[in-house]
């Protein structure tokens, strides 16, 4: 098989190539250490930075009602035009991502 070849030992003088085998790519050796990628949930560096960007997020819209005080009296109309509006913000959704 021809391909690129990820090779994980503490030294790379445990690889042995088959007479057989053919690497076409790149050969790369890791070490033991990068067998297991770590996981960026199990983290609390990444809880930190959630837990910021939602009191960033509030933060700022705070401000924007505070500095633009005719948006805290801005009223939607229910029934059919809120439905119109999810059905638009719904196909915008789904159809950007598929237009990019």
């Amino acid at each position: 098989m021809e391909g690129d070849l990820r090779f994980r030992t503490s030294d790379d003088t445990n690889l042995q190539q088959s007479a057989t085998a053919k690497i076409g790519g790149e050969v790369q050796f890791l070490s033991e250490s990068d067998l297991f990628e770590s996981n960026e949930y199990a983290t609390g560096a990444f809880y930190k930075w959630e837990l910021i960007r939602l009191v960033s997020a509030f933060l700022v819209g705070f401000v924007l009602l505070w500095f633009i005080p005719e948006l805290r009296h801005l009223k939607l109309n229910g029934g059919v035009d809120g439905i119109k509006t999810t059905g638009i913000g719904l196909v915008t959704l789904v159809s950007l991502p598929i237009i990019a």
